[in-house]
């Protein structure tokens, strides 16, 4: 959740950061005392954070699980079995198979 509300905050800051970031680099001719414009860039902070919003929810949507631990593809018997999630048993660790010492 916390990783949710840092991505929230740094998608709605951009713009603002960015307008300060352009008025540093700008020639000292144009040393004119201008205000930021806040509505505007506030307008596009919010479709930004919106838009990492729905970017999130496609990506990382419900159909995802990081419960468990993922096995990735593999062939058996010619065939390739897609990656998946299995159910974590606690920090059991496999063993070496016997004869492999």
């Amino acid at each position: 959740m916390l990783r949710f509300i840092l991505l929230m905050a740094a998608m709605f800051a951009l713009p603002f950061i960015a307008w300060h970031l352009w008025r540093l680099v700008q020639s000292p001719e144009t040393d004119q005392a201008e205000q930021a414009p806040a509505t505007t860039l506030a307008i596009i902070g919010v479709v930004l954070a919106l838009l990492a919003t729905v970017t999130l929810a496609l990506v990382d949507g419900p159909g995802v699980s990081r419960d468990g631990r993922y096995e990735p593809p593999r062939v058996v018997n010619g065939e390739v079995q897609p990656g998946r999630f299995v159910p974590d048993e606690g920090d059991n660790v496999p063993e070496d198979p016997p004869g492999d010492g």
